[in-house]
């Protein structure tokens, strides 16, 4: 949406993270810094080339720890 209404990446990605974060308050989160919450989205190509690169999700980490992506999808299949 950011890069819809004429931001550039780089702009969009700090308005949905560090900025977002800052005006709410929340300092501890949408940095990488050591003693900062551990919530990390690691993406297969650079979103800097290409907003819709943030849906190429190679790994997510909550509070330090990989989540198994696999095991969610199969779980969310189940009737």
């Amino acid at each position: 949406i950011y890069v819809r209404l004429g931001y550039t990446p780089m702009q969009a990605l700090m308005a949905a993270t560090s900025q977002a974060a800052k005006h709410l308050n929340l300092s501890d989160l949408g940095s990488i810094a050591p003693g900062f919450s551990a919530d990390l989205v690691i993406l297969s190509d650079n979103p800097l080339d290409s907003i819709s690169n943030t849906q190429k999700i190679e790994r997510v980490f909550l509070k330090g720890v990989q989540v198994d992506r696999k095991a969610i999808a199969t779980a969310l299949q189940t009737p």
